[in-house]
């Protein structure tokens, strides 16, 4: 007795691949590598932190120069954006291959729980990060109005 396959008219579908064409152009690593090997260029990594008395934030800008960084309090909102220039090479004997660093500016907001005491805060920046101290604002309690 011959060996009987059966027949599933869907199996093509179900192992169907958009990316099959783009694969056997890439080689082996596949579409998947080529994308996770490019640059990440969307916003500046960040940490941050709380106390009962402040937040500290930490932002990752490298390449960028300290005169290019602003910081932004208004309330509990604060942004950071920064510019990095983009940095000619040096000799013209010389040809560029291969360029991954950004150039450009980014910029990013947030949102914390407590109101900044903007007088207060500080911000350094050394070694490609930026260091934030972030005071909380103190509440002030509640009065109430005497109505005439």
């Amino acid at each position: 007795m011959p060996n009987l396959v059966p027949s599933n008219p869907f199996s093509e579908f179900a192992r169907w691949n958009p990316f099959r064409d783009f694969e056997d152009v890439l080689g082996p690593r596949g579409v998947r590598a080529v994308i996770r090997d490019m640059p990440d260029d969307r916003s500046f990594k960040m940490n941050v932190s709380e106390s009962p008395e402040w937040y500290r934030v930490r932002a990752a800008l490298p390449g960028v120069n300290k005169d290019d960084i602003r910081v932004t309090i208004d309330g509990n909102v604060v942004t950071i954006s920064a510019e990095a220039k983009h940095q000619a090479h040096e000799s013209p004997a010389e040809t560029v291959l291969c360029t991954e660093y950004y150039a450009g500016k980014k910029s990013r907001s947030f949102m914390l729980r407590h109101d900044i005491d903007d007088m207060k805060a500080s911000a350094r920046y050394a070694d490609g990060v930026l260091d934030l101290m972030l005071p909380k604002k103190v509440a002030t309690t509640a009065r109430q109005l005497a109505v005439h």
